[in-house]
């Protein structure tokens, strides 16, 4: 996924302990989006692992 262009957002909300995070790309006409409740590190790493 090294060729993908993947666009990462934190969103805080004041109520919430955690923030929340935003993953969108585009990869062969097709868009792609991943939110989760989970630390940055995680998402990043899952992020990296999404084969197609």
């Amino acid at each position: 996924m090294s060729s993908v262009k993947v666009e990462l957002w934190e969103i805080n909300d004041p109520e919430d302990e955690k923030p929340t995070y935003v993953a969108q790309w585009e990869y062969m006409n097709t868009f792609y989006e991943l939110v989760g409740k989970i630390d940055k590190s995680e998402m990043v790493e899952i992020i990296r692992n999404i084969m197609y």
